[in-house]
């Protein structure tokens, strides 16, 4: 059976009664319909005058049919062709500084209005209503006053971007002009512009050179009502940002968005430096309440996500699923909070994500400290995240990164809080989880918990690879503090042939109020499993294995003048239970004062009635002798002595007279209290 095109079918000779069936595509499925169905739900655009040729300027015959149609509850219906269209009307808008000018634009879009594009249905902008020497503001479909009820379906809009530049001064700056195609302003004499009730489904958005492809609105005015129920799906974003440094396709400045199963995508991912760069910037931006952001996939950006706020109401109960972001240049999602003025952010799920980040690009311009796949490091306080069951990778080595990275600004009381890491895959980073405090803010709690993290490598000035970093090496200790910090069965895993993954868990220069950290899994760390380095912990629960600690001790009741002699301690914690292993070496100038040795235990002793009995061990170099001998300690106590088999103590001339070479070695296990 031959297969011929619709076009080349032979037309229809008689008149049509209305109940003829005949073939509709919607959403990529072939459906029936009747004619008298798809005239009485269908405009065509071209009967009021649009030609779709390319060559025709078709903007006001498009216009005619917006404003006769849209309050009829009919679809304005495009065939398939390239409908080239000219803005021509000025319209105020709300700029970001306010009084910007005016915005240059296309159609002026009216409650009600839908449009519906069969396959090939192009709007096109057309050649150099924007030029460098000038560039303006432009927008396809524009209000600033309220509106409802609007349909974008089936259409591919290309704004021409390499033929309507916005930047004379290019590459040297950018400006940041918007030429969105559908663009919702801010507030204008008191009227906060905004649309309920759009559906953008199927569609393309094309070669803007602006900075954004579909703003829902925004506003420099606090208190203003936000649009609600809009969807995105099933769209194509791309090669947009063409002439400007910070482009964001989808702007969401509303409640109650779904964003689900589109595609954002560029032919060449974003240089690697932020200035003196142009091209796809951020895929999203969340800036309201009960927003999903699904099944998408973001590639050749510089970064995926911005969650953000807004001036009106809190940005909350937002879920971040299922998405991939890869190949993406510096961050998959990030957190943007800048102002107390803007609304808080909280109760945010980012969920089964897919993240691959590029990093085989040497850095140009100016750049962040670090890559990361998920980044929370805004200036003003986030809450209640929770970040769980997310695929996360990197290649390269250029810059430090840290697969998820958790840190305050210099602005009071703005300390992040409840923040959960769980079930993550995390491999190729220089640190798997980093979290870090500053002399202004501390943390609230935060959870480490499940995740596995793979081959932390080393990076260009960054050679202490590790799973999760608690606090900077080399920042002196802060007087703000960690509030509650949980990590329980993470993984560590170095397995390549030539190790660099320092240490699985290290805590840095840090203040930790309650810390609890439960049994890992560690496999191949160069250094050390778990380590603190000055580290004060108020309360400490949960598992540590052989903590070092500075041990004293003491002769008739004063420390041992260590000299040049040596000391060496450990203690490993299971929840109450001490196990403690300490060693002292005598120097020539090491000095005893007279009476009983003992050693200060790094916990007091539980109260009970009950006696602990450890072990002792001395070495006497002179005669290569061993003594042996019990370690006692009562209850409530914070010293251990050590006891001679007659049931007198050791003391610094029983059993021998300590001189150079000698050494004490002790281990007891007890209950603190």
């Amino acid at each position: 059976m031959s297969t011929i095109k619709i076009s080349q079918l032979p037309a229809a000779t008689t008149p049509l009664t209305g109940t003829e069936v005949i073939p509709l595509n919607q959403g990529g499925v072939t459906k029936r319909t009747t004619v008298s169905e798809l005239s009485a739900n269908f405009v065509n655009v071209k009967n009021y005058g649009a030609v779709g040729d390319g060559v025709a300027n078709d903007t006001q015959a498009i216009q005619n049919a917006i404003d006769a149609v849209s309050s009829t509850g009919r679809t304005i219906y495009f065939p398939a062709g390239t409908y080239l269209v000219t803005p021509a009307t000025l319209k105020d808008w709300e700029g970001t500084p306010l009084g910007e000018g005016q915005m240059t634009c296309a159609f002026i879009m009216r409650s009600g209005m839908s449009l519906w594009g069969d396959v090939g249905a192009t709007i096109k902008l057309a050649n150099n209503c924007s030029t460098t020497s000038v560039p303006k503001r432009l927008a396809l479909f524009f209000t600033n006053v309220p509106l409802q009820n609007l349909s974008f379906v089936g259409l591919t809009i290309d704004m021409n971007g390499l033929n309507n530049r916005i930047s004379p001064s290019a590459p040297a700056s950018y400006n940041r002009y918007n030429q969105a195609m559908i663009h919702v302003t801010g507030t204008i004499a008191g009227v906060a512009a905004r649309c309920d009730n759009v559906v953008i489904n199927n569609c393309k958005f094309l070669n803007t050179a602006g900075t954004s492809c579909v703003v829902m609105a925004q506003s420099n005015s606090a208190g203003i009502t936000l649009g609600t129920n809009w969807s995105i799906t099933n769209c194509l974003f791309s090669n947009n940002g063409i002439d400007t440094d910070d482009h964001s396709s989808v702007f969401a400045w509303a409640d109650d968005v779904v964003c689900d199963n589109n595609i954002f995508t560029a032919d060449t991912m974003f240089p690697n430096g932020i200035s003196g760069n142009s091209g796809t910037f951020v895929g999203y931006e969340v800036h309201g309440a009960n927003q999903r952001f699904t099944n998408n996939l973001v590639s050749n950006y510089w970064q995926g996500m911005w969650v953000a706020s807004n001036l009106t109401s809190d940005a909350d109960n937002i879920v971040i699923a299922n998405n991939t972001f890869s190949p993406v240049k510096w961050y998959a999602i990030d957190f943007f909070r800048t102002s107390a003025s803007e609304s808080v952010i909280s109760k945010v799920l980012i969920e089964g994500n897919t993240v691959g980040l590029d990093d085989t690009v040497p850095p140009t311009g100016v750049v962040p400290t670090f890559k990361a796949a998920f980044q929370i490091a805004s200036f003003y306080q986030i809450r209640d995240v929770q970040i769980t069951n997310n695929i996360c990778s990197k290649i390269g080595s250029n810059i430090p990164s840290i697969g998820i990275l958790l840190t305050p600004q210099g602005n009071a009381n703005q300390a992040h809080r409840n923040i959960v890491i769980r079930d993550n895959y995390l491999t190729g980073f220089g640190t798997g989880v980093g979290t870090f405090i500053n002399a202004t803010n501390g943390m609230g709690p935060v959870e480490i918990s499940n995740n596995y993290v793979l081959n932390c490598s080393d990076a260009t000035g960054y050679t202490t690879p590790q799973g999760i970093a608690i606090g900077l090496s080399g920042v002196a200790p802060l007087a703000t503090a960690y509030e509650s910090l949980f990590m329980s069965n993470n993984t560590f895993i170095d397995d390549r042939a030539v190790k660099q993954m320092d240490f699985g868990i290290r805590l840095d220069q840090v203040t930790v109020t309650n810390l609890n950290v439960q049994r890992q899994k560690y496999l191949g760390m160069v250094t050390g499993n778990y380590a603190e380095a000055s580290t004060t912990v108020t309360n400490r629960f949960g598992y540590y294995e052989f903590i070092s600690f500075t041990p004293v001790w003491k002769s008739g009741g004063s420390a041992i003048t260590l000299g040049n002699g040596t000391r060496n301690a450990s203690y490993t914690v299971d929840e109450k239970q001490v196990t403690i292993n300490a060693t002292l070496a005598v120097g020539s100038t090491t000095s005893f004062g007279a009476g009983i040795i003992t050693l200060d235990l790094p916990f007091t002793t539980n109260a009970n009635a009950l006696q602990y009995i450890g072990n002792w061990r001395i070495f006497d170099d002179n005669t290569s002798t061993y003594y042996f001998g019990g370690a006692v300690s009562v209850n409530n106590d914070t010293g251990v002595g050590l006891q001679l088999n007659n049931g007198s103590n050791v003391t610094d001339t029983s059993p021998i007279t300590f001189a150079a070479g000698d050494i004490i070695s002790l281990q007891m296990t007890y209950t603190r209290a």
